[in-house]
């Protein structure tokens, strides 16, 4: 989690006065915008480095009361919490920075896979390991596979043995089976989609 803004002041006498754009800088620096989805219409979500989930009103009321809870300052936390209806309002979210849409990254040549340790760029030539440190681009949280990825150490794995039977073992039958598999993996169907593929599914 990003280090957050204090967003209020106290003066002399004990008052607290709660600095409305010091917490909707507070909320984008936890990595809170607003998408802009391809209906035109805005999603709330949250971004956690390369990664991209959903977000709702309650996620952030949640935090703003957990920091202060753990801050152990009372009167700001009664503060927030008798206006936050206020502070927090379907306008004042409004107000947090725009983000794109994520278009899938798939093209006629390249697919992706995003694996809980690694990205995989595939290719017609290669396998590649994309570290999610040096991802150039963003994803959306439920299209991670919920498994490492691993490179298998036999030659021919237990799922190429399986298709080349059901192929007959018939070489030209095999290599349309594997271009369907790569078609139906693939998320690039609609090059007339913003010239950017399929779009991500939040």
């Amino acid at each position: 989690m990003n280090k957050s803004k204090k967003f209020w002041e106290e003066d002399q006498n004990d008052n607290i006065k709660i600095k409305h754009n010091g917490i909707i800088e507070d909320i984008e620096e936890q990595g809170y915008a607003n998408m802009i989805m391809p209906d035109g219409k805005f999603k709330l979500v949250k971004s956690e480095g390369h990664i991209v989930l959903p977000a709702c009103p309650i996620t952030i009321k949640h935090y703003f009361r957990n920091k202060l809870k753990k801050l152990g300052n009372k009167a700001v936390l009664e503060a927030v919490t008798r206006g936050i209806g206020q502070y927090l309002s379907p306008a004042k979210l409004e107000l947090l920075n725009t983000i794109p849409f994520i278009y899938s990254q798939d093209d006629a040549k390249t697919t992706w896979f995003y694996f809980q340790n690694v990205a995989v760029k595939v290719t017609g030539m290669d396998i590649i390991e994309v570290d999610y440190n040096v991802l150039g681009h963003k994803i959306w949280q439920k299209n991670i596979i919920q498994t490492d990825f691993v490179v298998a150490d036999e030659k021919k794995s237990q799922f190429e043995t399986f298709c080349l039977n059901i192929s007959n073992n018939d070489q030209n039958r095999f290599k349309a089976l594997k271009t369907a598999i790569g078609y139906l993996l693939s998320r690039y169907k609609n090059p007339g989609n913003h010239g950017k593929g399929r779009s991500q599914s939040p």
